[in-house]
This record gives C-alpha cells, sequence and structure tokens, in this order.
C-alpha cells in the first residue's frame, strides 16, 4: 500500500515538472475492479525510464548546480582579491610619494640647518668685540665733546 503511494507521488513529481526537452512519458491510473484487483499506475516505456533514473538525473543535476556555483563563487574571490591588489598597490605607491616627499623635505631642512650652523665662532667673537669696542669709543668721542 505504501509503495504505490510512493510510487503515485515521484510519478506525480516527475509528471508535473516540464521537462528540458523530449516527451514527458504518460500514465494511467486503474481503479480496483478494472482488468486487475487491487489500485495500480501504470506507466509507459519514457516514465518508466525517468522513474528509474531519477536519482541519477538529480544527483547530476545537483553535481553542476554545484560545480556552476562553486566557479561562480570563485570568480566572485578572484574579482575581490584582484580589487584588494589595486588598492593594495595605489596605497603603497601613494605612501612611497609621500615618503619621498617627506625625505626631499627633511634633506632640505637638514641642509638649511647645515648652512646656518658653520659660522666660524672666532672669527664672530673678534667681530663682536670689535663692534663692541668702537660703539664704546664712539659713545666716549660723542659724550666728551
Amino acid at each position: 500500500m505504501w509503495m504505490n503511494k510512493i510510487l503515485f507521488l515521484l510519478s506525480a513529481a516527475l509528471f508535473l515538472t516540464k521537462p528540458a526537452f523530449g516527451d514527458e512519458g504518460r500514465f494511467s491510473l486503474i481503479p480496483k475492479g478494472g482488468t486487475i484487483s487491487y489500485d495500480a499506475i501504470c506507466f509507459d516505456d519514457i516514465a518508466t525510464a525517468k522513474l528509474l533514473t531519477f536519482k541519477e538525473f538529480v544527483e547530476l543535476e545537483y553535481k553542476k548546480k554545484c560545480e556552476f556555483e562553486k566557479s561562480e563563487l570563485q570568480i566572485s574571490l578572484l574579482k575581490e582579491q584582484d580589487i584588494l591588489f589595486i588598492q593594495f598597490e595605489e596605497n603603497k605607491n601613494r605612501f612611497e610619494i609621500q615618503l619621498n616627499a617627506l625625505q626631499d623635505e627633511n634633506d632640505l631642512l637638514r641642509e638649511k640647518i647645515s648652512k646656518t650652523t658653520k659660522v666660524n665662532l672666532p672669527v664672530a667673537i673678534v667681530i663682536s668685540t670689535a663692534v663692541g669696542f668702537s660703539i664704546g669709543f664712539g659713545s666716549y668721542y660723542i659724550a666728551s665733546k
């Protein structure tokens, strides 16, 4: 009894869905008291073949679907990887430009500092002393007149 129900459900699932190509196959219900003494379902050759190969068909269909999804995921991840690599290269180039600019500025400031610190100290002392004495003598000369 339950075997008949399972066969009926399988046949209903098989025949209610549209196949991609080919003949759909036919089945007929034979009521109890017809030419046989029990309820039965009769299938033609195409319907029988579809029922017998339904498991393999579903396995193949899901295998292909899984391969398709896997390839889509791989393509999506490769695109994302490429985008991240491009962003990395862009940031790397930008930071290298900034680093070079800062290094150039640092070199320029070091050069300016080195120029200002190259004062000859003894000459500066002699000149400042001479200027101090001349201001002092000038003030004395002006004050004495």
